[in-house]
């Protein structure tokens, strides 16, 4: 293990790892290596022999063995009958596999080993099963000599070895599949009663589990393996009789490949991987392992199906089986309960095996044992069953790719997934030198010191002193990595656990038992190890009793708890910011209650970074809504993005990353995103089976906050939608519909997928009401009917609210084309005594109509004359009167002094009144959901409403707002009446 070689590790104790191969250097952090097609790794490397690739050989352990009787010397081969005759010293196995065929052996020296493997893979093998069974178990041996001595010989990596055992356990599964099947088939059976697509294996199929699934076969491997078939490839009738076929074949496949005979045997099988295996038969149906595993599937049967691969028989319908079944494997939101269920799993397993106390090593399990590698996978697939549903990146089924995903992603430290990565390709290669001595599927340490030098020997290890203590260190750091991730938060703390709660809390904790989100012992016994962090964390809030009171109503508003508190437990930094919203923003803390699910978000890398600019958001959630192809999962992703978005934007407002200017248009880039996302996929649903758009499709048009850019956590939207059909009378689809029938029902349909409640709750209400002719008229109108009703037909008001539209989804086109109509109507609509008039009138009406008791409170925004509508009129009337294009309303109001309408110290003083108004309101809606109340409002609240408005204390902030009100509304009317 000391050389060297291009391309390859350095070998060197000086940068080596010390681990349990024996110091081996840790090998370079990768996935399994490059693939010469998409099915297998790579094992070839052209143009070497295998005498110039060794570069490690083992040492003699058994000097009394003659060395012409271990392996015959070569003067031309030294290294080659080195390494083989210090194999056969250590290892009685490869002593026999040599001396049972010395010649081929020899004759492995010339070769290079790829070549040699693929000519193993390629020969010619009998059809029928009885010669074909012998044939696979000489192959077989010659397989496992040829990985045997590339592994101790340094010539192939590990996952190289790995991938060879896996590629000769497919060839024997397939050919094995192909010859059984062929024989029934000669008795017709099965019969063939339906037409095929494709009729290989008559449609029966072989998943590849576990570690042959993901091409990670050890040295003395169990090959675990699911068999399917394809009912739909059968008439009804036939089915008994076809499933009878077929488990008879199964068992037959089963045994040829187990049985122990006088050539040995090919593989030891395993199908208790199936649903249910004590009560399944051997081989199922299609239909009948997804109607299990949709209806009774655990985590752990998650878990195995990340490395699960169709293997032989009909690969199409294999495929299409792990398709169907991606939604059980993946969920949709982050699977904290898998931490939890993967736990239980080690406890008992623990408990079980008396697995307790220090780790020590003689007998201790090197696969399931504490620090071994079953540890580090469960970390690994545990890890993938919670973000894989979120994140694809993370689905590939072989262990150190798994963990080189996870760090790549942001999921796992680097230094952890690097650590864990080169201790698993340790323990791999020691599992396999345990394996090599006797051909015995075992994963334990000798227990005897002349065993435990037998291994040492065949790892290359002079000192067995030094070679013990870096297999117990490499155990316990696995160990110690693994454990942590594992522990529960009462494990965790020091100090939490030791809460003692006070009679206020005793009764709530007695009434939050009988809570929806406490239902189930299981959800109650994780809430059990949460709450004294809880308790502590609201004990630190500024306002503790607010905080507890609406961390109360938190829990009263939550459906279900048992994903949550299993997310808490793994991540408690996460009660921390719980507990501050809580105590802040308990209008964002019911936001939580409805859409827990968001705080899947926080994990995620982009949470805290820069909220993304609008074109950026929208080509995020157009490629991710465009990868679905089904409409309602659509729907409910949009809401699912949308709802961590928006929970995203209020945090970061709450924190201050974010202004609350920012984090208005935030909001509006938000939701013109996910519009756009939604709209671009009705018009596909919608396309199916009505045709595609008649004439030149539609534009939505956003109005209002939204169309200037500055929404509210609880704003509405205001549409309207324009179509031209450019003279097509109808569509052309299964179904079609006439063009103005057509557009008004795709309107529909967008405002339905914007607005209706799905499992994952609803996006936002939409407001039409601003289309011509307002309820009475069509809910979609065409692009010449608009501009003709704007030019002759509109009242002022509607040009005033024309003055804050753009276009949001839809036809850029059309879009172009509107936005053209509304400059020349804001143009030509301009006249300033009529738009005058008009506001006035306007303003007249909204005082009659306002609720008087609002008016008189000081800490009213909108309503009122000097206030948030009252200045957005203006500066739309402003903007109208100038002509101008602008929608913001410090643009707008800066046209007013253009236009000489208004003077600069007016402008200033209404546009600073807007500014510190739409702040308050913005506060406000974060904060409680409704208007901002200073008796109610916590100190966080006020705090976080002092920091955005720039004053020391409210009662100043409600002199100044009080001021700037009088102020305002004197201008207004000044300029007005």
């Amino acid at each position: 293990f000391r050389g060297r070689r291009a391309g390859m590790p350095q070998y060197s104790r000086r940068n080596s790892i010390p681990n349990a191969a024996g110091r081996l250097a840790a090998a370079p952090f990768r996935p399994v290596p490059d693939k010469i097609d998409a099915k297998y790794p790579e094992v070839q490397k052209p143009g070497m022999t295998f005498e110039d690739s060794i570069r490690a050989s083992p040492l003699r352990f058994e000097p009394g063995i003659p060395d012409g009787e271990a392996f015959p010397a070569s003067a031309d081969h030294p290294a080659f009958s080195g390494l083989a005759a210090n194999a056969a010293s250590c290892s009685p196995y490869l002593r026999s596999l040599i001396q049972a065929d010395p010649e081929w052996a020899l004759g492995l020296a010339d070769r290079n080993p790829g070549e040699t493997l693929a000519e193993i893979l390629g020969q010619e093998y009998p059809g029928e099963p009885g010669p074909l069974a012998l044939a696979l178990r000489i192959a077989k041996k010659r397989v496992a000599l040829l990985s045997a001595l590339a592994d101790l010989g340094g010539v192939w990596e590990l996952e190289e070895v790995t991938a060879a055992l896996t590629r000769f356990a497919d060839l024997a599964v397939s050919r094995m599949l192909d010859s059984l099947v062929a024989e029934a088939a000669e008795r017709k059976v099965p019969p063939r009663l339906a037409p095929v697509r494709n009729d290989a294996a008559h449609g029966m199929f072989v998943l590849a589990m576990g570690k042959m699934g993901a091409f990670e076969l050890n040295y003395s491997s169990d090959i675990d393996l699911i068999l399917l078939f394809d009912q739909e490839r059968y008439e009804e009738r036939a089915f008994e009789s076809v499933r009878s076929s077929f488990i008879k074949v199964a068992r037959r496949l089963s045994a040829s490949l187990s049985d122990i005979t006088a050539g040995g045997y090919v593989f030891r099988t395993d199908l208790r991987l199936r649903p249910d295996p004590l009560v399944t038969s051997v081989c199922m149906s299609m239909e009948s392992a997804e109607h299990y595993y949709e209806s009774f599937g655990r985590n752990w049967e998650r878990e195995i199906f990340i490395k699960a691969r169709p293997c032989a028989g009909a690969m199409d319908a294999g495929e299409k089986f792990l398709r169907d079944l991606s939604p059980f494997i993946w969920r949709k939101s982050l699977d904290f309960a898998a931490v939890r269920d993967a736990r239980d799993m080690r406890h008992r397993n623990r408990e079980s095996k008396r697995l307790t106390g220090r780790i020590t090593l003689p007998g201790h399990d090197m696969k399931s044992g504490r620090g071994g590698i079953r540890e580090i996978e469960s970390f690994a697939q545990t890890f993938q069953i919670i973000v894989g549903g979120r994140d694809k990146d993370i689905r590939v089924p072989d262990t150190v790719g798994a963990l080189e995903a996870l760090s790549r992603n942001g999921w796992v430290p680097e230094e952890t997934a690097r650590s864990l990565a080169s201790h698993y390709r340790s323990h791999r290669r020691l599992e396999h030198r345990l394996q090599m001595v006797n051909d015995a599927q075992t994963h334990q340490l000798p227990r005897s010191d002349q065993d435990f030098a037998r291994i040492a020997a065949l790892c290359g290890e002079s000192s067995v002193d030094d070679f013990r203590r870096s297999t117990l260190r490499a155990l316990e750091e696995v160990h110690e990595l693994t454990e942590s991730f594992f522990r529960t938060t009462d494990e965790r703390s020091d100090g939490a656990s030791r809460v003692q709660p006070t009679e206020p809390e005793l009764e709530l904790l007695e009434r939050w038992r009988k809570l929806p989100a406490l239902r189930g012992e299981r959800t109650k016994d994780a809430f059990r190890g949460l709450y004294p962090e809880i308790l502590l964390q609201l004990r630190r809030a500024d306002s503790p009793d607010r905080a507890l009171a609406q961390f109360d109503g938190f829990l009263k508003g939550l459906p279900a708890g048992m994903q949550l508190f299993s997310l808490f437990e793994t991540n408690p930094r996460l009660i921390s910011l719980l507990t501050d919203i809580c105590s802040t923003a308990p209008g964002l803390a019911g936001y939580l209650a409805k859409n827990s699910h968001v705080f899947d978000a926080v994990l995620g890398g982009e949470f805290f970074s820069a909220f993304p600019g609008a074109a950026e958001l929208s080509s995020q959630i157009g490629s991710e809504l465009g990868e679905i192809d089904d409409y309602e999962a659509m729907l409910n992703a949009a809401r699912r993005r949308m709802h961590e978005q928006h929970f995203r934007i209020g945090v970061q407002n709450l924190r201050g990353m974010l202004d609350c200017r920012e984090a208005s248009a935030a909001y509006a880039d938000l939701a013109e995103a996910t519009i756009g996302g939604i709209y671009a996929k009705v018009v596909e649903h919608f396309a199916v089976r009505h045709g595609m758009s008649p004439g030149r499709g539609a534009a939505v048009i956003a109005m209002g906050s939204l169309g200037a850019r500055s929404l509210t956590p609880q704003s509405d939207l205001d549409l309207i939608v324009l179509y031209d059909p450019a003279g097509e009378e109808a569509s052309a689809g299964k179904k079609p519909l006439m063009s103005r029938v057509y557009y008004s029902r795709l309107t529909q349909t967008l405002v339905s997928a914007l607005s209706a409640p799905t499992s994952e709750g609803k996006l936002y209400s939409v407001d039409m009401r601003l289309r011509p002719s307002g309820r009475q008229g069509p809910v979609a109108v065409t692009l010449h009917s608009f501009r003709h009703y704007q030019m002759d037909d509109a009242w002022t008001w509607e040009h005033l609210a024309l003055t804050r539209a753009r276009v949001v989804a839809g036809s850029e086109t059309l879009g172009e084309e509107f936005e053209a109509i509304r400059r020349a109507v804001i143009r030509a609509r301009g006249e300033r005594s009529k738009v005058i008039e008009g506001l006035s009138d306007m303003r007249r009406r909204l005082l009659e109509n306002a609720d008087h008791r609002r008016l008189a409170d000081p800490w009213e925004v909108r309503v009122g004359q000097g206030r948030l509508l009252d200045i957005e009129l203006f500066a739309q009337a402003a903007a109208l009167i100038q002509g101008s294009p602008e929608m913001s309303v410090a643009a707008q109001i800066g046209t007013g002094v253009e236009s000489g309408w208004i003077g600069k110290d007016d402008a200033y003083r209404v546009s600073d009144s807007h500014a510190t108004l739409k702040t308050i309101l913005q506060v406000a809606r974060l904060t409680s959901g409704g208007e901002f109340n200073p008796s109610e409002a916590g100190k966080g609240a006020v705090e976080f409403l002092l920091r955005e408005t720039g004053e020391a204390t409210l009662d100043r902030l409600r002199a100044r707002v009080a001021d700037d009100r009088r102020a305002v509304e004197d201008i207004i009317s000044r300029l007005v009446d």
